[in-house]
């Protein structure tokens, strides 16, 4: 699954903490603490949680400031981010719950609940709360990215592809140009799936699976001089990869190009001498080379 974005693009995070935890103490020496409020000791707990990397001591110290302060929104969102970061999903939608029941426009809180949802492959809630970002920013690629795949888990293609499409002309990224091409490779309309792969080498042009892939569409489509190039091109970025040989010879054997049918399949042989394919179509291709 790819990397998610998310932006915070609704509350200012400083403003809503100070705000949640009330006022600074002020005129008291640094190391008192005598009288402390609530509020501050809440705010002391939540500043130890966001100053250590360990995990276990960023639950005990957001917990601990969530006991002081039961509405400090920003402690709950800390403790979720924690939760989802160690794949708890469960505890993590029940605290992004709390934040959203808090403030229900931080965007951060519903984009990852969401994702917890299709984590756990509860689609519909995660399309409940794609759908909620999108209608709070409709300018967020990810948002739109995310919502296909999870039509896409559904089995809902169409709405898939409006996504996908709509996340590539917010942000034409290597990411999105990918999730639509796969998409259109599955349902067999391979001539889209070689236009995005003609942006996605552009965008990653050292990826020998780029060619490989824009080869097998070339060919499907019986452009196989095409298929030649793509598949000689992902050879020369990975020459140790027994799939690109096979592949390329079976485009030759379209042209009726023996020889190179021979070569390639050896040289496959070679790489993986158990590889099924080639191991069972060579004797013909050295038949039909003799001829």
């Amino acid at each position: 699954m790819k990397v998610t974005k998310y932006i915070i693009v609704f509350p200012v995070m400083l403003g809503l903490i100070l705000e949640s935890c009330g006022p600074l103490p002020g005129g008291k020496p640094s190391g008192e603490k005598v009288g402390r409020t609530p509020e501050q000791k809440a705010s002391e707990f939540y500043s130890r949680g966001t100053a250590t990397n360990n995990p276990a001591q960023q639950m005990e110290n957001f917990s601990k400031a969530i006991e002081m302060k039961p509405d400090f929104t920003a402690a709950y969102l800390g403790r979720a981010n924690v939760e989802f970061e160690m794949k708890n999903y469960k505890a993590a939608i029940q605290d992004y719950t709390k934040v959203m029941t808090l403030n229900p426009e931080i965007g951060e809180a519903i984009a990852k609940r969401a994702e917890c949802y299709e984590q756990l492959q509860q689609f519909e809630a995660a399309l409940s709360g794609y759908s909620k970002v999108i209608e709070l920013n409709p300018n967020l690629d990810y948002a739109y990215a995310n919502r296909g795949r999870c039509y896409e888990s559904l089995k809902k293609y169409k709405e898939a592809l409006a996504d996908y499409d709509k996340a590539v002309g917010l942000n034409p990224d290597l990411t999105n140009y990918l999730n639509r091409a796969n998409l259109n490779k599955t349902r067999y309309r391979y001539q889209s799936v070689i236009l995005d792969y003609n942006q996605i080498i552009k965008l990653d042009p050292q990826n020998p699976n780029h060619y490989a892939a824009r080869g097998f569409c070339h060919q499907k489509v019986k452009q196989y001089s095409s298929a030649v190039k793509d598949y000689q091109q992902a050879i020369k970025l990975k020459p140790g990869e027994a799939d690109y040989y096979y592949n390329l010879g079976s485009a030759y054997w379209v042209l009726g190009k023996w020889n190179e049918v021979v070569q390639a399949w050896e040289k496959c042989l070679q790489l993986d001498p158990n590889h099924p394919s080639a191991r069972q179509y060579l004797s013909q291709a050295k038949q039909n080379a003799r001829k």
